[in-house]
């Protein structure tokens, strides 16, 4: 009996495995790879975006970036104007992290060799678009970007402070948030710096997405630090569509929005699966 209890458990355990496993699959860079150019597909060792048939080399001087800035003013979803100048960015300009998504995923002004404006994954058995831009220079149907993150803000944003630089710190004392913390972890990235409406914190495309890995998150989860757990479509958190009944999805946009956690509704015993 004892055997056969055995046997079933490890079944059930390869099983598992199998399952979380399915994402963390192929080259992390995915669909980023670009028709096998891979980092240089948006990074240019040398000469910045001239070295990538562009036309200024200044713009190589942050990240390498190797692709030129499209001189556009983009209306966000939340009213406010993106403004992108074919140029450099200040290494405390929160704006580059948007500007240099757009730079490829602005359909209307990027042409790009293996990039077909579709996702090479599915959702529901479907591809979705990758490029951004309606025709009018118009972002309304995205997240909002380039937008300071509102510590508490109406009960609706998580605790936290945020110093003269811009840096955002978790709170440690308010119940809701240290146990969400606990739970999933903070794997956004916010941008610290002077943008469009003063010193902050920015949300900015790569706030929720790192654009070098499509398949897995190394964030700090159950106050494991580096702990790897599979994603999709270059979220930064765990994102598990492999489990149908992960939260995993839920909790990522969680991470952000206090009130529609668990944690912020008093219920403290679901954690993340």
């Amino acid at each position: 009996m004892l055997k056969k209890m055995l046997f079933v458990m490890f079944v059930a355990l390869f099983a598992v495995g199998i399952a979380s496993a399915q994402q963390l699959k192929g080259d992390i860079l995915g669909p980023h790879n670009v028709n096998g150019h891979g980092c240089a597909s948006c990074h240019a060792p040398h000469s910045g975006a001239v070295g990538n048939g562009g036309t200024n080399a200044a713009i190589g001087e942050e990240y390498l970036w190797g692709r030129d800035f499209y001189a556009t003013t983009y209306t966000a979803f939340s009213g406010n104007s993106i403004v992108v100048a074919n140029g450099t960015y200040a290494a405390t300009d929160p704006a580059f992290h948007t500007a240099a998504c757009m730079s490829c995923h602005d359909g209307n002004q990027t042409h790009i060799i293996g990039m077909a404006g579709i996702t090479a994954e599915l959702v529901e058995g479907k591809q979705i678009p990758t490029y951004l831009n309606d025709g009018t220079e118009s972002l309304k149907n995205d997240h909002p970007v380039d937008v300071q993150y509102a510590c508490g803000a109406a009960n609706h944003n998580w605790e936290c402070t945020v110093d003269a630089t811009g840096k955002l710190t978790w709170s440690t004392t308010d119940g809701p948030t240290v146990a969400f913390t606990n739970n999933y972890g903070r794997p956004v990235r916010f941008y610290a710096g002077n943008g469009t409406s003063g010193v902050g914190a920015y949300i900015e495309c790569s706030t929720c997405h790192n654009p070098h890995s499509v398949n897995y998150s190394n964030s700090t989860y159950l106050g494991v630090k580096n702990t790897t757990k599979p994603t999709n479509f270059f979220v930064r958190g765990w994102y598990n569509t492999d489990n149908p009944n992960s939260n995993s999805g839920q909790q990522f946009c969680r991470s952000c929005h206090q009130s529609k956690s668990n944690e912020g509704a008093g219920i403290l015993t679901i954690v993340t699966q």
